[in-house]
């Protein structure tokens, strides 16, 4: 469920929707958006006797691609993100020149977290990945921001926004993890990825170059029969 923060009032109101009917509010089908509400996404909210409450986590994370300052650069953002399969949302703020996007986390029966405390350190480590990963795939340097349950941004009219309800998300457990530094093209790859063990940074990496590669072919030919050959050029390389 995404938490929709209204500020036309003094005091702000909370309400709860599902995933879908918060895309159709962002393609402006079920109502206009307004300028003062927001959305937050990583954790549901709601007001009680006056006292704002959480009430859960969703085991959902917002990211922020910022700095876009044309169209071309922003449609050329949304087009890579779309095939990473760890998308599940992402929608343009064109006034303020980024992309906004939206994953999912999970943890392993062996891993569920306990206490307030271990959910929020979960959150922390979903962030600190996709952070790493999605800049290293995109290379661009995302927003940092500190994760938490009440992060937010504001909502804006986007008819394109993507939405993929069957996206992979994340395994992550509550051990303290380290904000790994995106260093550009020449990052080391040949590391594993901070808090993975050789196989899930094997798994990891494939993903990528597969991602990486079915963008090249889609770029060069829309003609599929074309594009398999294409793909195993740039695997090869």
């Amino acid at each position: 469920m995404i938490t929709i923060v209204k500020r036309e009032k003094k005091n702000p109101t909370y309400s709860l929707i599902g995933e879908e009917e918060f895309v159709r509010c962002v393609q402006g089908l079920t109502y206009e958006v307004n300028r003062q509400w927001s959305a937050r996404c990583c954790a549901e909210f709601a007001k009680r006797n006056g006292t704002v409450c959480l009430c859960g986590y969703t085991r959902l994370v917002m990211l922020r691609v910022p700095g876009l300052n044309d169209e071309e650069e922003m449609e050329r953002v949304m087009e890579d993100v779309v095939h990473i399969p760890y998308t599940r949302m992402a929608w343009r703020n064109k006034e303020e020149g980024a992309v906004v996007l939206v994953c999912q986390y999970d943890y392993r029966p062996e891993d569920e977290p306990s206490d307030e405390a271990s959910k929020r350190e979960c959150l922390t480590n979903a962030y600190k990945r996709l952070h790493y990963l999605y800049s290293c795939q995109l290379r661009l340097r995302l927003d940092t921001e500190r994760p938490e349950a009440k992060m937010e941004c504001r909502c804006v009219h986007d008819e394109g926004i993507y939405y993929s309800p069957d996206s992979l998300p994340i395994y992550v457990d509550a051990r303290p993890l380290d904000m790994p530094v995106y260093r550009g093209e020449e990052a080391e790859r040949s590391r594993n990825l901070p808090g993975m063990t050789d196989f899930e940074t094997r798994m990891y990496l494939y993903q990528t170059c597969v991602s990486e590669a079915e963008l090249a072919a889609r770029r060069t030919t829309t003609n599929r029969e074309e594009q398999d050959p294409l793909m195993l050029h740039v695997l090869a390389e």
